[in-house]
């Protein structure tokens, strides 16, 4: 959670650590950034930064919501992915929906950063089938913003 992250980075600050943190998991850096402030955030990294050419997604999500949530593109993807599987099946219908998201070659575009596809359980990753595998998008605080810096993922993303 970013209230945790960001409650351990300032305890570890007044200790004296002088790094930077990078946060793999759901690392608002919004959150964070509003408990530390500027100073004491700078440097964190967060695989929740905005990539180049989503900035109109941006303005019409905080248009509508008001300020924007960095969590949102990675829950909202999920969205997509069924959306998609509805669209291959032809159908809403539990059953087809679920042969479709359990094929090996389901991919999507979630829109909301990149292609995906799930890792089945004959691959080696994790041992289990349905492993989401998405691109993530880098960022860092700096000088009090959250910027983006690269987008990375596994070589096993579609293409």
């Amino acid at each position: 959670a970013p209230e945790t992250t960001g409650t351990i980075i300032k305890q570890a600050k007044e200790l004296g650590f002088k790094g930077d943190v990078f946060h793999g998991g759901l690392g608002d850096a919004n959150v964070v950034l509003k408990m530390l402030g500027p100073e004491q955030a700078e440097g964190f990294y967060s695989n929740c930064a905005i990539p180049p050419g989503f900035e109109d997604y941006v303005k019409k999500y905080t248009a509508k919501f008001g300020e924007w949530d960095t969590m949102g593109p990675v829950f909202g993807r999920y969205a997509y992915i069924i959306v998609e599987a509805i669209k291959k099946a032809g159908s809403q219908d539990f059953e087809k929906v679920l042969a479709i998201l359990n094929k090996p070659d389901f991919t999507w575009d979630d829109q909301l950063g990149g292609k995906g596809r799930f890792y089945g359980k004959d691959e080696p990753l994790y041992g289990i089938s349905h492993q989401a595998l998405v691109p993530e998008h880098l960022g860092q605080v700096k000088k009090g913003k959250f910027e983006y810096l690269a987008t990375y993922g596994s070589p096993l993303l579609p293409k």
